[in-house]
């Protein structure tokens, strides 16, 4: 915020290497914790990758809109999210899940949406009474469907391979990657396609 106000530009990644300086400085037990470890893995996958993602996709669109491209922003950060995680949760927990990937892809949008409606409900709530209770109606449907959809992907088991999982963790990781060379929708669609076989193969 301070970088913003002086209008200078501000490089999320040096202010990640920060909070992680940080956190080895005065509280060193937490570095190496799980949930230390994935956090941090994820938010630098997201600073990196989103961006080349977003433009990957805005690139092979066949017709650029607003609702396209919150698409395209969503599904960058899920996939660069998934690329972040696979390998420390392989290596944390001996499991690598192909579930979670794709409700994610529906819960946070939903979780959103809700978070949004849920705001407008308390902003109406003193003015339009009546309004107020469809909004309300309308977020608490969104957050039960997402809580229905995490509910069923967290019942699917993750996939354990043993040995292997290591090794399938980094080849969804690579696979996440070699996308992103693509410059036609064609290329994009058939590197996309071959990774989902491999995934739904080696589950």
């Amino acid at each position: 915020m301070f970088g913003l106000r002086r209008e200078r530009s501000v490089d999320l990644l040096n202010i990640l290497a920060a909070v992680v300086v940080v956190v080895l400085v005065f509280q060193t037990d937490t570095l190496l914790t799980p949930g230390f470890v994935l956090s941090v893995s994820a938010t630098a996958a997201i600073l990196i990758l989103t961006p080349q993602w977003s433009a990957l996709f805005d690139r092979c669109a066949f017709k650029k809109s607003t609702s396209a491209r919150y698409f395209h922003d969503a599904l960058s950060v899920n996939i660069a999210a998934t690329v972040g995680t696979v390998v420390p949760i392989a290596y944390l927990f001996g499991i690598v899940s192909v579930v979670s990937p794709a409700a994610n892809l529906v819960v946070v949008p939903l979780l959103s949406l809700g978070m949004i409606l849920s705001l407008s409900t308390v902003f109406f709530a003193p003015l339009v009474p009546y309004i107020a209770g469809g909004i309300g109606f309308a977020a608490q449907t969104c957050l039960r469907c997402a809580n229905d959809v995490a509910n069923v992907s967290a019942g699917v088991n993750p996939v354990e391979l043993g040995n292997y999982t290591l090794l399938m963790a980094f080849g969804m990781t690579l696979l996440g990657l070699w996308p992103l060379i693509s410059k036609t929708w064609t290329q994009l669609m058939f590197r996309l396609l071959l990774c989902i076989t491999y995934i739904a193969w080696t589950a």
